[in-house]
């Protein structure tokens, strides 16, 4: 009768084997804002591997001739961008005018997208930067700067709890002075400064550090026997 009861509690049992399979965890894009175009989207968010087209507003073009970008990992790829076309990018006007240089060949009033002008120092005077800018949809690249190779700073301003590094006599355009801070104290800024038309950059400072003293303490009232 025991081994009955026993033989039917065994079948009543059922026994759900479970098997867990590892699911690789798959990166989201989101489909965002994109500037000068938009996205012939279908979702609000895309899973990694798949791909997304694009298109791009009256006078831009998109970078990839399909438009096309996927989701990756990292976001996606390649970036979407959409560039303007050349030929409704805006013209510039005269390069910038820069103090003891000239633009070489004279200046005109109007330059169209991708032109190029170089600028000369005048004589004892050294140009820092490129000496060419470019026309990039009607706004100049930054242009160079012309400094005087014969003009010198002043000694470089002292800064507290440091020491100069490099040191010298006379200070020409172009020196540099290196600063370490004292022990405990610590840099804040750059730990270089340079002469540039007869001034010096600003110099960092040093900030010391706490230092925490640690002493022996014990709750008032204690007493200490000494054994004799």
């Amino acid at each position: 009768m025991h081994v009955l009861i026993l033989l039917l509690l065994f079948l009543a049992v059922q026994i759900t084997v479970v098997k867990c399979i590892y699911l690789p965890s798959l990166e989201i894009c989101n489909v965002g804002y994109l500037e000068n175009g938009y996205f012939l989207r279908r979702q609000h968010a895309y899973i990694e591997g798949e791909k997304l087209k694009y298109r791009c507003n009256d006078d831009f073009h998109t970078e990839q001739e399909d438009g096309e970008v996927t989701c990756t990992k990292d976001g996606w790829s390649p970036t979407p961008t959409c560039v303007r076309n050349s030929e409704c990018a805006r013209d510039c006007g005269p390069p910038p005018e820069i103090t003891n240089g000239i633009v070489a060949d004279g200046s005109g009033e109007r330059y169209r997208h991708g032109d190029r002008k170089q600028y000369e120092c005048n004589i004892k005077f050294k140009l820092v930067g490129s000496k060419e800018i470019e026309c990039v949809d009607g706004q100049w690249s930054s242009p160079p700067s012309c400094i005087d190779e014969d003009s010198t700073c002043p000694p470089p301003p002292q800064v507290p709890h440091a020491q100069q590094i490099t040191a010298g006599r006379n200070y020409k355009n172009g020196s540099k002075i290196t600063f370490s801070c004292q022990k405990n104290f610590q840099l804040i800024g750059t730990n270089e400064i340079m002469c540039i038309e007869g001034k010096w950059q600003s110099p960092p400072y040093c900030v010391g550090h706490r230092v925490d003293e640690q002493r022996n303490c014990f709750p008032c009232g204690l007493k200490l026997l000494a054994e004799n």
